[in-house]
């Protein structure tokens, strides 16, 4: 299913931690899913081709521990999944309908992703290499791929050859690095054999740093394959690669 070559680079990068920003995520997507859920819903709600999302969703909030549902209707599963969305528990069927909800925003213009400026630069300067980039995102490969056709730099989409959502196992890759700042994506990286950078999060919003300091050194397992860059700061991240 991914074509790499046994001798090129392959990147896998958490969407969101490497490249979209966190206010993009926390200040524009968050607050769009949030105030759009009710009518996406309710328009849909009886639609034959939108069944399939609306069962999962269903059935996945009932799996949450809130109250379970008497008899279904927009609003209320609505409510719920606004809940979802504010604190970050994506039960079944959420990012299958946010997802549909990026390719509306995106489609009508709406969404314009921020991603840094960094890793602009860098997705270029990986793609020049002919680095194999993949992203990972609870999104659907879809939704990815749409999110980074509408950025303030234009499409940036070429530039990865892959999108991975979370609800896929990672492959298994040669000379592959997975980066991101979530323990247990970095944790299922390391037990595929992948090298794994984990990124500090809190400094993703401040990229520009100096151009002369030195990256943080890795970290070598004895006896493993396993290279982890504990605390790693952002900036450093694209001056090492």
């Amino acid at each position: 299913m991914y074509r790499t070559t046994e001798s090129s680079q392959t990147l896998i990068i958490d969407l969101i931690d490497c490249c979209i920003t966190q206010n993009y995520w926390q200040e524009i997507l968050k607050p769009y899913w949030a105030q759009n859920v009710p009518t996406f819903l309710a328009e849909r709600w009886d639609s034959p081709h939108f069944q399939g999302t609306l069962a999962d969703l269903v059935d996945g909030l009932k799996g949450t521990g809130r109250p379970a549902f008497n008899q279904p209707d927009p609003l209320s599963v609505s409510e719920q999944i606004v809940r979802c969305i504010q604190s970050d528990q994506w039960s079944k069927g959420v990012p299958s309908l946010l997802s549909q909800m990026v390719s509306l925003g995106i489609g009508t213009g709406y969404l314009e992703t921020q991603i840094h400026v960094d890793a602009f630069s860098s997705l270029q300067r990986w793609h020049q290499r002919g680095w194999c980039i993949l992203t990972v995102n609870e999104l659907s490969s879809l939704a990815q791929r749409q999110l980074l056709q509408r950025t303030q730099f234009g499409d940036v989409s070429t530039y990865v050859s892959y999108h991975i959502p979370l609800s896929a196992k990672l492959p298994t890759l040669n000379n592959c690095t997975l980066i991101s700042a979530r323990a247990p994506l970095l944790h299922e990286g390391n037990k595929l054999g992948h090298k794994t950078l984990r990124l500090n999060r809190s400094q993703n919003e401040h990229p520009h740093r100096d151009a002369h300091a030195k990256p943080a050194q890795p970290e070598v397992s004895p006896g493993s394959k396993t290279v982890e860059i504990l605390e790693m700061d952002f900036a450093d991240l694209f001056l090492s690669t």
